[in-house]
């Protein structure tokens, strides 16, 4: 948005700052949802995922979708990399993927194994 913008102003810039739209999530969940088996789901869950479907990614406070997809997608991202827990416990220090990378890996999911 900044590099699109011409002659910022002290409005413009705070309309930026303001702005409550997720790019992360915006990346992230087609990608998430593209994945899921939603033959695997209860109907509470198909609710849920659908509410997550529908959503513009804006954290608006009267909106349940963001807090829904933050705990999927920060648990995702969590097990995803569940296989280096043995490396951290055995106190060897590791480093976890930037998370716009497992945002990368989830878009070409057929292409790694980490993503399945």
């Amino acid at each position: 948005r900044l590099n699109a913008m011409e002659g910022a102003t002290m409005d413009s810039m705070q309309s930026i700052q303001l702005d409550n739209f997720s790019q992360r999530a915006a990346d992230a969940l087609p990608a998430m949802l593209h994945l899921l088996d939603r033959t695997a789901l209860n109907e509470t869950e198909k609710k849920l995922v659908e509410i997550m479907a529908a959503w513009n990614y804006k954290y608006d406070a009267d909106q349940l979708a963001p807090t829904l997809f933050d705990a999927w997608s920060d648990s995702c991202y969590v097990l995803t990399w569940d296989e280096m827990d043995a490396v951290r416990k055995a106190k060897k220090p590791i480093l976890y993927p930037d998370g716009w990378r497992w945002i990368e890996m989830l878009q070409s999911y057929k292409k790694n194994n980490f993503i399945v």
